[in-house]
């Protein structure tokens, strides 16, 4: 269905390459940021407890294996404009 569609359809799947779906996709971007931010967000942004955080982050892939399934790295270091820079760029530039 999604090849007739005009325009462009964001997916945001949390466990992409731990489950091995990335070739439903046209294009992967991956979204990081050091452990220490997804931590810190996690808990102060979004309520949950060190030892939740901690388990989740154990069920993932690290960002080295993230990267390799990813046609676009983009950092989210906590620098908004530049994070809304790069998005634009790369959004302008999709076909």
């Amino acid at each position: 269905r999604a090849k007739n569609m005009k325009g462009h359809v964001f997916a945001e799947v949390p466990l992409l390459s731990e489950t091995q779906t990335a070739s439903m996709f046209d294009k992967v971007w991956l979204v990081k940021c050091d452990a220490k931010n997804r931590i810190s967000r996690l808990i102060n942004d979004r309520g949950m407890s060190l030892p939740t955080v901690s388990a989740i982050m154990s069920a993932q892939d690290d960002d080295k294996i993230r990267a390799k399934i990813a046609d676009e790295v983009i950092v989210n270091d906590g620098d908004f404009t530049k994070l809304r820079k790069r998005v634009e760029i790369l959004y302008n530039n999709l076909t």
